[in-house]
C-alpha cells in the first residue's frame, strides 16, 4: 500500500513529462519543413514516434527530478526543470535554467 501512494506521487512527473515528449514531437512533425518528406508514411508510424518520445520525455523528467532531489530546491521548480528538458532538450534546458539561476541571484 504503501508503495502505490508513493508511485501515485510520482504520476504528475511522469505525465507532465509524456505530455512534454508529445509535444516535442509534434513540434518537430509540424516544424519540418520539407512537405515531400515520405520518411513518415503511415499513421502508425507517426503514432509510433509520438508514444516513443512521450516514454523518453517521461523518462527524462523522473531521472532529472531524481537529479534535482539532491539539492534542496522547491517541487515545482524540479518538475519544471525535468518538462523543460523533456521539451527543449538537455542543451537548451540548462542554458534556460542557468540564466534563471543567474537572475535570482542577482536579484
Amino acid at each position: 500500500m504503501n508503495d502505490l501512494l508513493l508511485m501515485l506521487g510520482y504520476l504528475p512527473l511522469i505525465l507532465v513529462g509524456f505530455f512534454m515528449g508529445l509535444f516535442k514531437a509534434l513540434r518537430a512533425e509540424v516544424l519540418r519543413e520539407d512537405t515531400n518528406d515520405a520518411t513518415v508514411t503511415s499513421k502508425m508510424q507517426v503514432i509510433k514516434i509520438f508514444f516513443v518520445e512521450g516514454i523518453n520525455g517521461a523518462i527524462f523528467c523522473f531521472l532529472i527530478y531524481g537529479l534535482l532531489s539532491l539539492a534542496d530546491l522547491p517541487y515545482i521548480f524540479k518538475i519544471c526543470v525535468g518538462a523543460l528538458i523533456a521539451y527543449l532538450g538537455v542543451d537548451k534546458a540548462m542554458e534556460l535554467v542557468e540564466k534563471v539561476l543567474n537572475l535570482r541571484k542577482k536579484g
